[in-house]
């Protein structure tokens, strides 16, 4: 029982309550970035499929997050001869598809008000200090020493606490946006029409 706890609760492990919070709260990114797509699809706002866009690019991390889809990357690129300080391989493909990110989004970025590229730039340097730069350090050690150890617990504690602060952080950001926009009232409705059965009532 007591491993069991243990389990559902480290922060370097997957698919446990620690990684269901980043799910959701990653989720939760892509929500309030599509609601702030609506406003501007609404306003017509030209930056509008940029905000829509990253509503589905979080909704696909959030997935990942869930399933660890990343880390299918790592096998193929370990049979490459790539391992040892890249043994998280992922990490690789993961660095090209930030830097396509910041050139796609860079104007987008710069059309903020200050206040949300000061929140974003702080997001974004401790989310991917923590999912890149510590995840290669974790990686390494876990090369040379193993995973059963507390060394390399610290270290993924300190990668998975990163990435949570990092997207706080955009949260924050994100919400603070909302707020300048004067949404008064969000509604959200589900309607459930019942076929006929074609049966008269006497």
């Amino acid at each position: 029982m007591r491993n069991l706890f243990a389990y559902k609760f480290a922060l370097n492990e997957e698919q446990n309550f620690p990684t269901l919070y980043s799910a959701l709260a990653v989720f939760f990114c892509s929500v309030l970035f599509a609601i702030i797509a609506f406003v501007k699809t609404n306003l017509k706002d030209y930056y509008r499929w940029s905000w829509q866009g990253l509503s589905v690019i979080f909704l696909y991390l959030s997935m990942d997050e869930l399933l660890g889809l990343h880390e299918s990357f790592s096998n193929p690129l370990h049979k490459l001869g790539i391992n040892g300080i890249l043994h998280n391989a992922w990490v690789i493909p993961g660095a090209v598809a930030v830097i396509i990110f910041m050139i796609i989004f860079y104007k987008f970025f710069l059309h903020l008000p200050r206040y949300m590229k000061r929140l974003f730039l702080i997001a974004m340097i401790v989310f991917i200090g923590g999912a890149f730069f510590v995840e290669v350090i974790g990686g390494y050690y876990k090369f040379i020493h193993g995973e059963k150890n507390i060394g390399y617990a610290l270290i993924t504690t300190v990668e998975e606490v990163m990435e949570m602060l990092g997207v706080v952080v955009l949260i924050h950001a994100l919400l603070t946006y909302i707020t300048q926009l004067e949404i008064l009232q969000i509604n959200l409705s589900f309607n459930l029409t019942r076929k006929n059965s074609g049966v008269i009532d006497h």
